[in-house]
């Protein structure tokens, strides 16, 4: 029993069953899948991680390589670990010297950077980020420069460059020091790989140096440092080239200012030379030699002693950069600071100055173009000699001297741009008055605003540029003026605009009066209120606003109330300004239609609609028929334009004998849209009329077209043949082509337009039938 069991036992070690022996599969091939993703996601980290960055100093080679935490620093196998990984993008780089100390390098990840010695074990000296920090234009950034044998490291200043340089010099430069630190150094980059020519200097001022009104052709940039003159002169830096000995320019740290440098941009005129002049100032060394930098090379001079000196250049050189550098000292003073007075350059316009290139304006072409370029390139120091020489200057220089002055129109040459805005030449106030809506001061369009010319091109300007101060501008000069009608529309526009609305006075309605006529119905009513209610007693005012009133959508109470009150003023015309404001049926108006003035009578007529015209139906006849003035008549014929019970006063006005009211008659019945036999023929018979007016036969086309049919003919014909009159009146001629292009319209293809074409198309036609026949035209069916 024992032994069968045991056989058993051992039988199901050996061969295990199939659930046993699946199991065991299972795990080894789980085994493989886990190797074989281990494996795989090795292969692949290794295919995307980043290639090590390697460089070779002397016998040393040294490794970068990018990990989680930061880079990894590796020479041999020796390993240094730069941890810092805050905000490092960008990719790596290595860079490797033969320091006095031994083998090192500047390690590179983006902007941030690492200086480290190899040595036995490698160690880092410094760690800095070459972003730029701090305010625009005095921004610094932490630099680590590679050279021939050492690392150099220190801050660079934005905009404190060197002319021709493609690198700037440091401040605070520290370099690699035998004892393996980072120790202070001075850095003469600028000469490092160059052969400066020297050049001789000559003491005193040189001959036909124009002390009065220099060229300013140099304008200072950038310096490495300055301690600054008293608080009592100019800017350190431009106190170089201000023509004023009492002011200079001096390095900040006493010593011999050696490597200390100003940069200046040049004005386009080449250079002949430079001109130097020491500081007098106690405990201010003078330098005594200078390395001169420009776009194209190195002078280096050495300056002999005097208050004075000066330089010519072999050739005049052409540069838009100047850098001046300063050599050793003329004596040694370990307490003093360097620094120079002035500095100066020459060109050979120096003998006369400005006035050299003022004269040169009125020659146009290219000698003036030039000189509008160099004296723009001087500053606006030029802008006074100038505007004195203006008015003896022909009207082309004139043109020039505009030029120069819109350069600076910002500040003086505004006044002196101002100068040609009341110049005869056409040209020359345009330009001027163009430049300073667009790009002058609002003090100086103001002036200009006051002297009442030009408002057409100031006002709109003034509203556009200057919205929030506009109005008050405007307004302003309106109260001085009211009858300036140019400003009432801007001033309108301004008001519109404004951001919140004025209070008026009394003082104002003047001025009101003269805005309400262009003003926005939005501030229509509260103006023409304010100026009801302070019931003005001059004419131009009460009139103004009474015209004003014909635009209001609605009238207030208090203004309808002064309106029936001007309806009988004594002034005829502000009875009919205020007649045409009121409703159409308002007994001032009905009352007005028997005033003893013509024109009153006509305006009250014209304001009658169809309703209250039906009221006054036979005193509007009466007037159409029996009125001694056309005008009267005209206006009562319109008024009864769609009063049914009138068309036969319509019809009988068509044969008045004032042209004036037939044309009113025409117009009324094709208003009316009465195309009855009788109107149809009223209306031919003036067309058929050889001798009745073109206002009337415009009227009477305006009609025939409306209807558009071949019974129109004849018609149409007898106005065509008004162009074949002897001398044909030019009015004639045009309404001639008129009646061909109807019949062109109506009937292309009939007998009578043909002829109308071919006698068009003739060559002894006049010009303007030619031209008309040859015209494409569009049925009217």
């Amino acid at each position: 029993m024992d032994s069968h069991g045991s056989e058993v036992h051992q039988d199901q070690i050996a061969r295990p069953s199939w659930r046993k022996k699946a199991i065991a599969e299972c795990s080894v091939l789980c085994a493989f899948i886990v190797i074989s993703s281990i494996f795989s996601h090795g292969i692949a980290r290794a295919q995307t991680a980043p290639a090590p960055v390697t460089t070779e100093i002397g016998d040393v080679l040294a490794e970068l390589r990018e990990t989680t935490g930061g880079l990894v620093v590796q020479s041999g196998r020796r390993r240094l670990a730069l941890e810092n990984s805050a905000g490092l993008e960008g990719s790596s780089t290595l860079q490797g010297v033969e320091s006095p100390a031994g083998p090192a390098l500047v390690a590179r990840r983006g902007e941030h950077f690492w200086v480290v010695l190899l040595g036995r074990r490698p160690t880092l000296l410094l760690e800095g980020n070459s972003a730029f920090v701090g305010d625009l234009g005095e921004r610094t950034r932490q630099i680590a420069r590679v050279t021939e044998n050492n690392i150099l490291v220190g801050v660079e200043v934005e905009r404190r460059t060197l002319c021709g340089q493609e690198s700037l010099p440091l401040l605070s430069a520290r370099a690699i020091h035998p004892s393996g630190e980072l120790r202070s150094v001075t850095i003469p980059s600028f000469v490092q790989n160059a052969s400066p020519a020297e050049l001789s200097a000559s003491a005193g001022m040189p001959e036909n140096l124009a002390p009065a009104r220099p060229l300013r052709l140099l304008h200072p940039h950038s310096v490495t440092s300055r301690a600054g003159s008293p608080v009592t002169s100019a800017t350190p830096d431009h106190a170089l080239v201000d023509d004023n000995s009492e002011t200079d320019w001096v390095e900040a740290h006493p010593g011999d200012g050696r490597y200390e440098a100003v940069t200046f941009r040049v004005s386009s005129l080449p250079l002949e030379g430079l001109f130097f002049r020491r500081s007098n100032r106690e405990g201010v060394d003078a330098p005594g030699g200078l390395w001169i930098l420009h776009e194209g090379g190195i002078f280096h001079t050495s300056l002999p002693a005097g208050e004075e000196a000066h330089i010519r250049f072999d050739a005049a050189i052409e540069t838009s950069c100047l850098s001046i550098v300063f050599d050793r000292p003329l004596e040694e003073n370990a307490s003093a600071h360097v620094g120079l007075a002035e500095v100066r350059a020459l060109s050979g316009l120096d003998e006369g100055g400005v006035d050299v290139l003022i004269p040169k304006l009125a020659g146009g072409g290219e000698e003036a173009e030039r000189a509008v370029t160099l004296l723009t390139a001087l500053g606006p120091e030029v802008v006074s000699p100038i505007r004195n020489a203006w008015p003896r200057m022909p009207t082309q220089e004139k043109r020039y001297a505009a030029r120069v002055f819109a350069n600076f129109v910002d500040g003086e040459g505004a006044s002196a741009l101002a100068l040609a805005v009341h110049e005869p030449d056409e040209e020359l106030r345009s330009f001027a008055l163009e430049t300073l809506s667009t790009r002058g001061p609002v003090e100086e369009l103001e002036r200009l605003l006051a002297t009442a010319e030009h408002d057409e091109t100031i006002a709109p300007a003034l509203v556009q540029r200057f919205p929030e101060r506009a109005f008050g501008m405007l307004f302003g000069a309106l109260k001085q003026d009211p009858a300036r009608a140019s400003l009432r529309r801007p001033a309108a526009v301004a008001l519109a605009g404004a951001s919140e609305a004025p209070t008026w006075t009394d003082e104002d309605t003047s001025a009101l009066a003269s805005l309400a006529l262009e003003a926005r119905p939005a501030q229509l009513s509260t103006i023409l209120n304010t100026i009801a209610t302070a019931a003005p007693e001059d004419f131009p005012t009460r009139y103004r606003a009474a015209v004003a009133s014909q635009r209001a959508s609605e009238l207030g109470e208090r203004v309808q109330a002064w309106l029936e009150t001007e309806a009988r003023a004594e002034e005829w015309m502000m009875r009919a300004a205020a007649i045409s404001a009121l409703p159409p049926a308002h007994p001032a108006v009905v009352a007005a239609l028997r005033d003893e003035v013509p024109r009153v009578r006509s305006a009250a007529a014209t304001r009658m609609d169809e309703e209250s015209a039906s009221g006054q139906l036979r005193t509007l006849a009466t007037m159409a028929r029996r009125d001694a003035w056309p005008n009267v008549r005209a206006a009562a014929t319109v008024a009864l334009t769609h009063v049914t019970e009138a068309r036969r006063i319509l019809w009988a006005a068509t044969d008045d004998p004032s042209s004036r009211v037939r044309e009113s008659a025409v117009r009324s019945l094709l208003a009316a849209e009465s195309f009855e036999a009788e109107s149809v023929t009223r209306v031919r018979a003036r067309l058929l009329d050889d001798r009745e007016l073109p206002a009337v036969i415009r009227a009477g086309l305006a009609y025939e077209r409306t209807q558009c049919t071949e019974a129109s003919f004849e018609a149409l014909e007898a106005v065509f043949a008004r162009s074949q009159r002897q001398n044909v009146w030019e009015p004639d001629l045009a309404l001639s082509a008129e009646a061909m292009q109807l019949a062109r319209a109506i009937a292309p293809e009939d007998e009578r337009t043909r002829t109308m074409l071919q006698t068009a198309r003739s060559e002894n036609a006049p010009r303007a039938l030619q031209d008309a026949a040859e015209q494409e035209v569009e049925g009217c069916r």
